[in-house]
């Protein structure tokens, strides 16, 4: 609660994206289904998550800890291809960033080379 009151305040104030903010509502979404089982919806919601905090703060230990908290190693293909699929939709400054994010996961371990 005090995480989405911060998000409406920096919103409020124009020092943060209304796309962040949508992000902050979307995470406390996802903290409380953590328990749900890993679907193709949700795993796009992370993806989507994930790649909007790393264009505002560009902390790759946060996405890997996304990852981690998806908790879904099966899944992760699906989560790259999702990210890619929004990378698309991006233009070439944030495509860039999002290529980094990739490449963080990777090298973070949080997902394979492979996937």
């Amino acid at each position: 609660e005090r995480l989405r009151t911060v998000a409406d305040w920096l919103a409020f104030e124009d020092l943060v994206s209304p796309s962040f903010e949508q992000a902050v509502l979307l995470k406390t979404k996802q903290r409380n289904d953590a328990a749900a089982p890993a679907t193709v919806d949700k795993v796009r919601s992370y993806a989507w998550f994930m790649v909007e905090e790393y264009i505002v703060c560009e902390s790759a230990r946060d996405a890997a800890a996304s990852v981690e908290e998806l908790g879904a190693p099966q899944m992760h293909a699906e989560l790259i291809r999702s990210i890619l699929r929004i990378a698309m939709d991006k233009d070439d400054k944030h495509r860039t960033q999002i290529g980094e994010l990739v490449s963080s996961l990777c090298v973070r371990g949080a997902v394979e080379g492979g996937e």
